[in-house]
């Protein structure tokens, strides 16, 4: 079988998807990876077919306008409108190049920032199915991961809200690039879609969603369909092909273990005041750190005895060695800290890294997230006591370590996906 995985966005979006490649490579099938150049040296190696994607939607956020969209917090309306504006020019880019990675495919597998493939799928008449690091199917368990939760003054309850929240979120989704897409869609000789025709064709039941989280940190709702599977994270290990900076090992092995700082791929207009916080948080609770740098919007300008800063470093080498982690929420590096039982405070930027940031906070392994346009010294400092010196919140998180150690995500969905094929 020839499955084209569409995976787009940053190294978190892509690299759950290259672990579910792996895994299908390795039951028999035939893979074309269809993603950047730059992820290339993460996958070259397990000998997929490789489709170069040029069009990145995660582009848009190294621009400055980008920037807005980080500003405007939880307003989720100004976020998809001026995202949608940008994305623009790149979303025929896309499908075109969709289309060519996937014209001699028997089956396609699309992450969240691949989504746009489904439209390739229908052109082409091959079965398809998303692969997503959130929970994006209607449930009144839990709101839509980018949606606020439940806000106390609406007039009806809470299950309500979470169920229409998905449902208002594809309303949006279309509205703001319906209208482009249609085009793309009349033009690739397809029928025009309006919100309700595509919350049926995205969500579709012949292969359903298949979710790279744990099972043991959420639950699958009860009123969720039999083909929302989720089979568990789906992690790719790099760090047997690091190799650490020697001034790196030094650091970790002079002391206890230090707490891991880093924001992903978020920027920062002022990585000097966010490193000035993190650095006095750090040494107002008498913690050691090591902070990313680089893609993370933090400098490494200033660099006190308890402090060490990395460019880049694989997540699954450095977890194990520190005591606690401070990041932004997103699903990959929250999937690796709660993996390896670490205690966690998420600060947000945006999209669903609030919603992580309440689920670990629910589950009761981490602090109380703080909100990037609200941390300062002070909350930062608080939050990094918690989840350094609480007795209870570090035997949750390991507890649920152990758990989530026990499954094996990649498995669990090459099974269901041959369960299908077998079909």
């Amino acid at each position: 079988m020839r499955i084209a995985i569409v995976a787009i966005g940053s190294r978190g979006d892509v690299q759950p998807n290259i672990a579910l490649g792996k895994g299908l490579a390795e039951a028999g099938h035939h893979v074309i990876l269809a993603t950047h150049d730059e992820f290339l040296p993460l996958f070259g190696k397990f000998g997929f077919e490789f489709a170069s994607m040029k069009a990145n939607p995660s582009e848009l956020l190294e621009k400055d306008t980008s920037q807005i969209l980080f500003e405007t917090g939880g307003n989720f309306l100004l976020f998809f409108k001026e995202f949608a504006r940008l994305l623009e020019p790149m979303m025929r880019q896309f499908v075109m190049e969709t289309l060519r990675a996937s014209e001699n495919a028997d089956m396609m597998i699309l992450s969240a920032v691949g989504g746009f493939g489904f439209h390739v799928a229908e052109k082409l008449g091959i079965p398809y199915c998303q692969a997503l690091l959130q929970p994006f199917s209607p449930t009144k368990t839990f709101e839509n991961p980018v949606f606020p939760q439940y806000p106390t003054w609406i007039p009806f309850g809470r299950g309500m809200y979470n169920y229409q929240s998905f449902l208002l979120f594809t309303r949006l989704y279309w509205q703001f690039i319906g209208r482009v897409m249609n085009k793309i869609r009349k033009e690739m000789g397809l029928q025009v879609l309006n919100s309700k025709r595509l919350l049926r064709t995205m969500t579709n039941p012949d292969l359903g969603v298949l979710y790279g989280f744990s099972p043991s940190f959420i639950p699958p709702p009860h009123d969720w369909a039999s083909f929302n599977h989720i089979t568990g994270y789906w992690f790719l290990d790099t760090a047997s092909d690091w190799i650490p900076p020697s001034e790196l090992v030094d650091f970790l092995e002079s002391g206890p273990p230090p707490v891991y700082i880093g924001f992903g791929s978020m920027r920062n207009r002022e990585p000097e005041k966010i490193t000035e916080i993190v650095a006095k948080a750090l040494e107002k609770t008498r913690q050691r750190g090591v902070i990313l740098t680089g893609y993370g919007g933090l400098s490494d300008s200033k660099r006190p005895d308890y402090l060490f800063p990395v460019d880049t470093v694989p997540h699954d080498w450095l977890f194990p060695r520190v005591s606690a982690v401070v990041h932004h929420g997103g699903a990959g590096t929250t999937g690796i800290g709660l993996r390896f039982g670490k205690p966690t405070a998420i600060v947000p930027f945006l999209g669903d890294q609030p919603f992580w940031g309440r689920r670990i906070y629910k589950a009761g392994v981490g602090a109380k997230p703080i909100p990037r346009k609200q941390l300062t010294i002070e909350n930062l400092a608080e939050a990094i006591t918690v989840i350094s010196s609480d007795d209870n919140i570090k035997r949750r998180a390991s507890a649920l370590g152990e758990k989530i150690r026990n499954e094996d995500g990649v498995k669990e969905a090459v099974r269901i996906v041959s369960q299908f094929i077998k079909k």
